[in-house]
């Protein structure tokens, strides 16, 4: 997209300059040019005269390659050396009036980028090139309008008169993302209004800069909260500025506090919440002077996909049912939405309810998950998960499922022993462990038919009381990491031991926390 040539008017009056001829005469005797940026294929078809074979390039020697009459002033170089203390001689040459060894006079075509477009004084005294429209600044960019401002400034200084030109690619942001924008703004040029080019991508790039600030202005919010809690963690527990870390003493709250603070918490109540949970540190918050309510949004991550999530619990040991049944209450509190679906399964059982979305029916499905403190079921694990991993990729709302409106989430709390893989006479054997296998391998391939499927397995194994000589706990072991390591492409696993009763609202915490993530990668 080509904006023609515009003359920059100094703030004193002056003759009116020649017209440049069209297109701008890059090479012409009497004109200086400064080029911003970089050329694509495009934007050197358009800019064709007698410097067909002009190539600019990031790099001092590659430009002076393509042209001894091409110059480049930048910051740095491309091995990282400053370049500033040569600035001021680019600078001189480029509005200096040149000749050949025949006599033939001509101006260098200086090729700069951020560094050259404020700042610099381009003082074009030659009275032919002024009478032939001044310094020419060509931008194959818009930026934001204050530096728009500057890039112009670099021409038509010190009463004199000069001219600008534009020239972008469709190939390049912002219209490689956004489809027809190239097409849209080109109606201007045709209509004979380039100006309204720029202006519309100037209002884009504030606009840009607008919600980057907001961006910010969120972060330091959240910052607040996370710094105010690592202050006050370690000020609980002090230790040696170089003792390892995770310390001995502290170890096991060490590495919560590295996963909390690798969560994106929504606002600053669910961070208090979370540090007063797991950790035990109560906080204030950042004073009331800053504006970012406790409650009020940070709204730096996207608003995350709606969720689909079924827990799939074991009932079969009373004796941290109880603790169980709580940690899901609390997920079900905390991290779950209104639009959000839930489902509630218990292993070897079935449904206590399907999924549902929570929203419609909030008091009722709580006070189901509430009640349903008491042993149930048989320790069927893969059976159970088969038909969880069914229900999720058909039983839910199957045309929103099917156009990955949801993101789908089973977690499991088991022991990881399955009690059907005995044999005809209800007896575990020597073939056990294979029918394990083989009933693993039917659960992967139904996952791997799923796609958008997060399975997390909380492996309640070392609190359980079933039978600890059992020569099945190590193929069960396996199996149940096999199952979150083979969940299939598209898909994410992630396995969590609960060694003791404390651990299983720490597992529940760490599942709230892949929930919140996106994905339970782990």
């Amino acid at each position: 997209m080509l904006l023609s040539p515009h003359p920059v008017a100094d703030s004193a009056p002056q003759p009116p300059p020649q017209p440049p001829p069209q297109p701008p005469p890059l090479a012409h005797p009497d004109s200086c040019v400064c080029a911003g940026g970089w050329l694509g294929d495009a934007q050197k078809q358009s800019l064709r005269s007698s410097a067909s074979s002009l190539r600019l390039t990031a790099s001092r020697r590659d430009v002076s390659a393509v042209h001894p009459r091409i110059q480049l002033l930048q910051e740095r170089n491309e091995a990282g050396l400053s370049m500033i203390d040569t600035a001021n001689d680019v600078i001189e040459a480029a509005t200096k009036r040149c000749y050949s060894d025949a006599r033939e006079p001509f101006f260098r075509v200086t090729v700069t980028d951020y560094f050259g477009g404020r700042g610099h004084d381009f003082d074009c005294m030659d009275e032919r090139a002024n009478a032939h429209g001044g310094m020419l600044v060509i931008a194959t960019s818009v930026p934001d309008a204050r530096e728009w401002i500057q890039w112009k400034g670099r021409t038509a200084r010190q009463d004199r008169p000069g001219q600008y030109f534009v020239a972008l690619s469709a190939e390049e942001e912002p219209f490689a993302s956004e489809p027809g924008l190239a097409e849209t703004l080109g109606r201007y040029v045709g209509a004979g209004t380039p100006d309204r080019v720029v202006e519309e991508l100037l209002r884009r790039k504030d606009e840009g800069i607008h919600e980057a600030l907001g961006s910010f202005e969120a972060q330091q919010a959240r910052g607040a909260w996370q710094n105010e809690l690592c202050e006050r963690y370690y000020r609980e527990r002090p230790r040696a500025h170089d003792e390892p870390w995770p310390s001995t003493k502290w170890r096991k709250t060490d590495v919560k506090l590295r996963e909390m603070l690798g969560i994106p918490f929504g606002t600053g109540n669910k961070i208090r919440e979370a540090a007063s949970s797991r950790l035990g540190v109560e906080l204030s918050g950042p004073p009331i002077g800053w504006g970012w309510g406790a409650g009020t949004s940070f709204g730096i991550e996207p608003k995350r996909q709606e969720m689909a999530v079924v827990f799939l619990i074991d009932r079969t040991f009373e004796a941290f049912l109880q603790k169980v049944v709580d940690a899901v209450v609390s997920v079900y509190d905390k991290y779950l939405e209104p639009d959000d679906l839930v489902g509630y399964y218990g292993l070897g059982d079935g449904w206590i309810f399907e999924a549902q979305r929570k929203g419609d029916n909030d008091a009722a499905l709580r006070q189901q998950i509430v009640g349903s403190v008491q042993k149930a079921g048989e320790p069927h694990v893969y059976s159970s998960i088969n038909k969880c991993v069914d229900y999720l990729s058909g039983g839910i709302d199957h045309t929103r499922a099917a156009k990955g409106e949801y993101s789908k989430w089973l977690v499991v709390l088991t022991d990881t022993a399955d009690f059907e893989c005995v044999n005809e006479k209800n007896q575990f054997d020597a073939q056990s462990p294979k029918r394990c296998e083989d009933a693993v391998s039917k659960t992967v391939a139904k996952m791997k038919a799923v796609h958008g499927l997060n399975l997390v397995i909380i492996d309640a194994s070392g609190i359980a009381n079933f039978d600890p000589k059992q020569k099945l706990w190590p193929t069960w072991h396996r199996m149940s990491t096999r199952l979150t390591d083979e969940v299939g492409d598209g898909n994410t696993g992630l396995n969590i031991e609960a060694a003791n009763v404390d651990e299983i609202d720490e597992a529940f915490e760490k599942v709230a926390g892949a929930m919140a993530s996106g994905g339970a990668s782990g």
